[in-house]
């Protein structure tokens, strides 16, 4: 979270120094066009979601259990269309583990989560400057989940389902600062990317 801060306060300092010519705070002409980018989110929609839908599902499951991993890994593709404007598609790959507990705190089951999401995403470049760019970001597609859950009773049988279902991202705030070619980034949001993320961006 510091690193994030002081990403922060760099753009602030530079959204604050005077500019030194027209090129450096209105249109970048020479910017490169493409960018691919890969980050890990931290809490996907799917890991939120499943942790509900099992506790509503199988009754005896407590929502204490605790989630030992739930990660999204996140590759995209976008082309810049004009100064404030990308369009892409973001590819996701989601894992969630978590133990599942009886109301007396005893062992009920381990559910494992795997999803893969393609999302046609659009980015909106609201605050340029030559070096820092803040956004906004909207995603939406479809997801495949994979869904195992085996018993700590291992009389029952294991529980499997397959499905497939709209998914989107929204991410109201990024921010990514680094040379004209490459970039780290952070984004603030909810949905299958994740709701933090931090990331490396090749423009090219």
């Amino acid at each position: 979270m510091k690193a994030f801060f002081n990403t922060i306060a760099i753009a602030i300092a530079l959204f604050l120094a005077p500019a030194t010519s027209n090129a450096s705070t209105n249109d970048f002409q020479d910017e490169p066009k493409n960018e691919i980018s890969v980050s890990l989110g931290e809490l996907p929609a799917t890991a939120i979601l499943d942790v509900y839908t099992n506790s509503l599902a199988f009754a005896s499951c407590d929502l204490d259990g605790d989630i030992e991993s739930s990660v999204a890994l996140n590759v995209d593709y976008t082309r810049r269309v004009n100064k404030w404007l990308n369009l892409g598609v973001l590819v996701n790959y989601g894992r969630t583990k978590f133990d599942c507990v009886n109301q007396d705190n005893t062992p009920y089951g381990v559910d494992k989560i795997h999803s893969l999401s393609v999302l046609p995403t659009a980015k909106f470049n609201w605050f340029r400057r030559e070096h820092v760019t803040m956004y906004s970001r909207l995603s939406l597609g479809l997801t495949y989940q994979h869904d195992h859950m085996t018993y700590a009773d291992q009389s029952k049988a294991e529980y499997k389902n397959d499905d497939a279902f709209l998914n989107m991202q929204v991410s109201p705030f990024g921010i990514e600062a680094g040379s004209s070619h490459v970039r780290a980034f952070t984004e603030l949001g909810l949905g299958q990317a994740g709701m933090l993320q931090f990331g490396i961006r090749f423009r090219f």
